[in-house]
């Protein structure tokens, strides 16, 4: 072996060495980084189980509200149906001759549309309520 491939290989060598030198840093500096990702991630996740527990103390009961709502229906059925309810039909007339604009709170009557005179008649349940 000559003496220009005696320093040909010994700065291949050194180019060697520097860049595993560079790759070790590099691969140092990724691995000193993951615990602090790990703890932001780790803080991530506290906040959004906080969050995520007081949306479920807070939620509506909606299977409570359907069970209520199930229970109640039959009930004003039964009390209907055994009379101490009793349901009337009221008709409301149109306070304007000729119909006017429609009245939103009731339903309009499907049957006759305009009532007597010309006057645009509503039907609505009223129910007691003691």
């Amino acid at each position: 072996m000559t003496q220009s491939e005696a320093e040909h290989i010994a700065r291949e060598l050194e180019r060697l060495h520097r860049s595993a030198d560079v790759g070790f840093a590099t691969t140092r500096g990724d691995l000193a980084l993951l615990p602090q990702r790990a703890d932001r991630t780790d803080k991530a996740l506290g906040e959004h189980e906080e969050r995520l527990d007081a949306l479920e103390r807070t939620r509506w009961p909606l299977p409570s509200l359907a069970a209520v709502t199930s229970c109640t229906a039959p009930a004003l059925s039964l009390r209907q149906s055994s009379g101490k309810c009793p349901v009337r039909t009221t008709e409301a007339r149109h306070p304007f001759p000729g119909g006017g604009p429609p009245l939103s709170s009731t339903r309009r009557n499907p049957t006759y549309p305009l009532g007597l005179f010309g006057r645009q008649t509503t039907k609505a349940l009223v129910c007691c309520t003691s």
